[in-house]
């Protein structure tokens, strides 16, 4: 959901949630890098009702800070 690719690596990535930043041990990171490039997402394996919503997914390096929001919505079957 909240994917970041970067170079310099990131330092720093934050995932919040209706003003609240979601705890580390919440988070499920895919980490993998690439000749000093670092890719990170968040992802959820299995989607609940109180999941939709918006999340705003931040990530920072040496270079500055980015903000981006993602949004979940539910789709009809």
């Amino acid at each position: 959901m909240c994917e970041v690719l970067s170079f310099p690596p990131v330092t720093k990535v934050t995932i919040s949630r209706n003003n609240k930043l979601l705890p580390a041990t919440e988070l499920r990171y895919r980490v993998g890098g690439v000749e000093a490039q670092q890719s990170l997402s968040h992802d959820i394996a299995s989607v609940k009702d109180g999941d939709y919503g918006d999340y705003l997914c931040s990530a920072e390096n040496e270079e500055g800070k980015s903000n981006w929001t993602v949004s979940l919505v539910r789709t009809s079957k």
